[in-house]
């Protein structure tokens, strides 16, 4: 706790200014009215300034945004064969088919599922269980095509 030096009023060891008499601890001495006032105007035309540039920021974006292209996304699943083999015929007929309509490859990704499901045939029926370990591993392949809708 610190005294105002200004009026005597207990304070809090973190105040930067008395309450009671505006003596300010940064400057060490009574801040007058105008000097508060002025205070008070020039933070209020900070904070405009700093609306007008926040306003002219949202507004360069939206126009660099309008200039972009704008593009669409199709995710399409392929899962592989029974015996484990890719489905390349599924891929290829998707390929050709999603070009057709203007769609071109993004990207792909692989993910093996073939031990969750052995693991669940296990789980669920133990007389299967030789059948379920002679499983090969099953993957999926994930492909993410896109096309632009705006130049």
């Amino acid at each position: 706790m610190k005294t105002c030096p200004g009026c005597g009023e207990l304070l809090g060891d973190s105040v930067k200014s008395c309450f009671n008499c505006n003596y300010n601890y940064t400057i060490g001495r009574i801040v007058t009215n105008e000097e508060r006032e002025l205070e008070k105007q020039r933070q209020l035309r900070m904070q405009e300034e700093k609306e007008k540039l926040r306003k002219k920021k949202e507004e360069l974006r939206k126009t660099q945004l309008g200039k972009n292209p704008l593009y669409e996304y199709q995710t399409v699943v392929i899962s592989d064969c029974t015996d484990g083999r890719p489905d390349v015929d599924e891929m290829q007929s998707t390929l050709d088919k999603l070009s057709e309509e203007g769609w071109r490859l993004h990207s792909i990704v692989n993910t093996e599922i073939g031990n969750t499901l052995r693991d669940l045939l296990i789980r669920d029926r133990a007389e299967v269980m030789l059948s379920a370990s002679q499983m090969p591993p099953m993957n999926q392949i994930i492909l993410v095509f896109e096309r632009c809708i705006k130049a």
